[in-house]
């Protein structure tokens, strides 16, 4: 049994790049690259698990994606989720 005052605590984080890309088929030009930056915490208390997760923390704005000149879709924005289990 752990005992100590971080006992039940963990995170981690990790960062998510994505390279230059191809917006066209002809290779006329190029989706910038990114890097992103995810992250998340958990506690086991008793039969509980409370986590929260989070991605693209510092809500960088960019362009995930192209099919076209007249087609750029943005990429996500901030996401954080929380969760809490019991386990029976």
């Amino acid at each position: 049994m752990q005992t100590s005052r971080f006992a039940g605590l963990g995170g981690n984080f990790g960062v998510r790049f994505v390279g230059t890309n191809a917006a066209d088929s002809a290779n006329s030009f190029f989706v910038p690259n990114y890097a992103l930056i995810d992250g998340s915490l958990r506690f086991n208390w008793r039969r509980t698990l409370f986590a929260v997760n989070a991605t693209n923390l510092t809500d960088k704005r960019y362009i995930a994606t192209c099919s076209g000149l007249n087609y750029c879709y943005a990429g996500y924005a901030r996401n954080v989720i929380g969760t809490a289990k019991y386990r029976f």
